[in-house]
Formats: C-alpha cells, sequence, structure tokens
C-alpha cells in the first residue's frame, strides 16, 4: 500500500509551485532565484530544500502536475476506454486534452517558451509520456518504426503545433485548429505510414 503524503508536505509543494508559476508571468525562469521563489510562498529556504535539491527540481513538479491534469482532463472526456477505440480515437482525445490544458495555462506555457532549458525539459516529459502511450497502442497495433524514434517525432510536431497555435490563435479558433490537425491525423493514419 502507498503511503500518504503528510498534509503539511502537500501544501508546501503546493505553495512553492503556485510561487515559482506566479513569479514565471514576470520574470524569465533563468532570473528567479530560490529566494524569490520562497518570499513568493512565504515559506523558509529550509522548508524549500527538504522537499527541493534547486529550482530545476521544483519546476519539474510544475510540469509533472501539468502533465497530470492533462491526463485527469483525459479520463474526464472519457472515463472508461471503450474496445472500438483506435489509436487515431485516442489520439484525438489526448489531442483535446493536451490543448485544453495548454489554453488553461497559456500564460505559464508563453513565459517558459523563451528559455530553452525549460523547453528541453517540457519536451522530454511530453516525450516520455507519449512514448507510454505508444507503448499501450502497440498492444494493438503493430508500429513500423522503432517506439522510441516515433515518440521523438510525434512529441517534436505536437510541441511545435500546440506553441504555434497558442501564439497565433487569434488566426484560427481552438475547434478550427483541433478540426485541421485530426484532418492531418487522419491522412496520417491512412496512409500507413506508422503501421504494418
Amino acid at each position: 500500500m502507498e503511503k500518504r503524503e503528510d498534509v503539511r508536505i502537500t501544501k508546501s509543494k503546493r505553495d512553492l509551485c503556485n510561487a515559482l508559476i506566479a513569479l514565471m508571468h514576470t520574470t524569465p525562469f533563468k532570473k528567479i532565484t530560490v529566494g524569490d521563489i520562497c518570499a513568493e510562498a512565504m515559506i523558509n529556504k529550509m522548508t524549500f530544500y527538504k522537499h527541493y535539491s534547486d529550482k530545476y527540481e521544483l519546476l519539474n513538479d510544475v510540469l509533472l502536475n501539468i502533465k497530470q491534469a492533462i491526463v485527469t482532463r483525459i479520463k474526464t472526456a472519457a472515463p472508461a476506454a471503450d474496445v472500438t477505440d483506435s489509436g487515431l480515437d485516442l489520439a484525438f482525445r489526448t489531442l483535446d486534452a493536451v490543448i485544453d490544458e495548454c489554453v488553461a495555462r497559456k500564460q505559464l506555457l508563453s513565459e517558459v517558451s523563451r528559455d530553452d532549458m525549460v523547453i528541453t525539459m517540457i519536451s522530454t516529459t511530453i516525450e516520455k509520456s507519449v512514448y507510454e502511450l505508444l507503448c499501450d497502442l502497440n498492444e494493438d497495433h503493430a508500429f513500423k518504426y522503432r517506439l522510441d524514434m516515433l515518440s521523438a517525432a510525434v512529441t517534436g510536431a505536437a510541441t511545435f503545433l500546440i506553441r504555434y497555435w497558442l501564439t497565433h490563435e487569434q488566426t484560427s479558433s481552438k475547434e478550427r485548429f483541433i478540426e485541421k490537425t485530426k484532418e492531418f491525423l487522419r491522412g496520417l493514419f491512412a496512409s500507413k505510414i506508422l503501421f504494418n
């Protein structure tokens, strides 16, 4: 049985994550110090270092929270997997959830998109999630290419498309963007480029 985290620890971590997010609205991540985060969260440095070794580890927690929020959105959209679901259906549900979460966190994502190290951390987190999804899909659909290669390609494309839409959303509504992306994915899956 998994041991539950103490409520005070959970609250401290949540306050530190929220403080970092608030600071990133006004300050580039590379200029934010642990002292700034602690002051914003009204938590002393000793407490910070009980939970995190540095601000990058804290940022990783923020990214994991975003990932979990995306998973929650997917599960809410489709509480139980349908046996008729295809890989494409799952990809569409995932895309909808990712875009919804990105829209909800647009300000944060706009701030972090200026920092190459942060972008690398985000891409790595997303790539791992995509790889896990592809492993699940691979049980029902045989892929032509290695899963790590596909994961990197899908992550790169998805990350670029979502970042592009977030910075150009005035040219296309979210619904239109999703519709065009689905059209593209349908064509990709129909081309049999992915599957044997």
